[in-house]
């Protein structure tokens, strides 16, 4: 029996490429569905955009009730199942799973304690290296399969 048999995953998993946010929680998901996931990434590491916009403060999502939350994106309706699906609250409650409270601000708007992004996102890779997602960045050379079979396409 292999490791990945042993830890209920597939010998060949999903690759997810890009290793900003979307990627991140898209391999996050995957990942604790008991899939083995590699994770593409131009630059040298992963995360780099998430850190860029934790130079403001990292404005992670506003405390409005969520009726008010959802007129704020048009067209009108496009996003709330979505939004529905992973509430603001949800994303404090992922965060705090992560070890890093959130406050709201005078403005309403939520913020980690820190003010800071890269707290936050160290303790998010190490959620995904727990779940054994590979990430793979420029640095080492490599480069996502050229042709990905339909198998990888979720």
């Amino acid at each position: 029996m292999t490791d990945s048999e042993r830890n209920g995953r597939e010998a060949r998993g999903p690759a997810v490429i890009g290793g900003g946010p979307a990627g991140l929680a898209a391999a996050e998901v995957l990942a604790q569905a008991g899939h083995a996931v590699t994770l593409y990434d131009r630059m040298p590491s992963v995360g780099r955009k998430f850190l860029i916009a934790g130079r403001g403060g990292l404005n992670l999502t506003h405390s409005e009730p969520l009726p008010a939350f959802l007129g704020r994106y048009h067209p009108r309706g496009a996003l709330d199942e979505a939004i529905a699906a992973f509430p603001p609250e949800a994303l404090r409650a992922w965060c705090e799973g992560l070890g890093e409270l959130t406050f709201v601000g005078s403005s309403g708007r939520v913020f980690p304690k820190s003010f800071k992004a890269s707290p936050l996102l160290r303790a998010w890779l190490g959620r995904l290296a727990f779940e054994r997602v590979q990430a793979v960045g420029a640095e080492a050379g490599a480069q996502p399969p050229a042709r990905l079979s339909r198998s990888w396409l979720l």
